[in-house]
């Protein structure tokens, strides 16, 4: 389910139990209940507030410490991407299709992040068809090296390689995302405050916006948490630029 639909719900959602628990106070005749134990259901609402937030805080941290990770491999990649460039530069022009194959491999990993398929499935689809990297360190490890500094620059460009190859894989795989019943969970925390507060709350256009508001930023939140969450798909994705300046910089 996607990030917008699952905010969709828990906006809607949140409207619903709320308009449910106003239905359900002259059944219950909860008008008649004194104002101490209004209080003391209020209190107990604001402490499973608190709560949520609380839970909702730390996933987030949490979630955003993924992202960056993620911003972080991008750049590394293109970083040993111009290494790698001008290490076979300096190599001489018996690694020109080495280079040439290393732009391509960079242009095609731009092409699926920029994808609007899922980034993981195309990536590892490349990975197994197109056995990209390990043709580039077969091309490499090829290169017979005449001087002991050729050979030098050989060992550090398979080391680059290799890096580039465990950098693309942790584009597929990746840490696991939030597990779905740690989220049905938390939904569940914000349907029950939105149904008390339409139990206990006045009929009255003050508790009406406040409802809604409450709504619209538990939404926003189940939004922004999904999105972060899936730092290659959505419309929160990792930049592709450090990859795209990497590009720029080959051949020069």
């Amino acid at each position: 389910m996607s990030p917008l639909v699952t905010s969709l719900i828990v906006f809607f959602g949140s409207i619903a139990v709320a308009a449910l628990g106003f239905s359900l106070q002259r059944p219950l005749r909860l008008e008649t209940q004194d104002q101490r134990t209004h209080a003391s259901a209020r209190a107990a609402i604001g402490q499973l507030a608190m709560l949520t937030i609380i839970v909702l805080g730390m996933v987030t941290a949490a979630v955003r410490d993924t992202y960056s990770s993620s911003n972080s491999v991008v750049s590394q990649s293109a970083v040993d991407a111009v290494a790698l460039d001008r290490i076979l530069e300096a190599f001489g022009p018996d690694a020109t299709e080495a280079r040439q194959q290393l732009k391509r491999t960079m242009l095609d990993r731009i092409e699926f992040m920029q994808s609007d398929d899922t980034y993981a499935t195309a990536d590892r689809q490349a990975v197994t068809d197109g056995s990209i990297a390990e043709g580039m360190y077969g091309a490499v490890y090829a290169l017979r090296p005449d001087t002991d500094m050729k050979r030098d620059l050989r060992d550090r460009a398979l080391q680059r390689i290799s890096a580039l190859t465990q950098s693309r894989w942790f584009f597929s795989v990746r840490p696991s995302p939030t597990p779905g019943v740690f989220l049905f969970v938390v939904g569940l925390w914000i349907f029950l405050q939105s149904f008390s507060l339409g139990l206990l709350g006045e009929r009255n256009r003050a508790d009406y916006f406040a409802i809604c508001m409450l709504a619209v930023v538990f939404s926003s939140a189940a939004f922004l948490l999904l999105e972060v969450d899936e730092p290659f798909d959505g419309f929160l994705r990792v930049s592709v630029e450090p990859l795209q300046a990497a590009v720029q910089l080959m051949g020069r």
